[in-house]
């Protein structure tokens, strides 16, 4: 599987995320890869805090299990 590469916006965004801002949205077109740097930022987030539970919403379950579950994910995790 390939790594993958973030663009400059994406990093952009993980400058954000890293930051102390408490609210920030991202936003951008579709497919643009917002929810991957969430997700990415999330795990990281996970990991330096032990025992910190984290939660992903979309407004129906359905497609949080497609588009979150069963399509970003792998790719963060690979």
């Amino acid at each position: 599987m390939q790594v993958a590469r973030l663009t400059e916006k994406q990093r952009e965004a993980n400058r954000l995320l890293a930051g102390p801002a408490r609210n920030i949205m991202l936003r951008g077109g579709s497919r643009s890869g917002k929810t991957f740097v969430l997700c990415r930022a999330l795990i990281q987030r996970a990991i330096n805090a032990p025992g910190s539970r984290h939660v992903i919403f979309r407004f129906r379950f359905n497609h949080a299990k497609t588009s979150v579950w069963s399509d970003t994910l792998p790719k963060v995790l690979a």
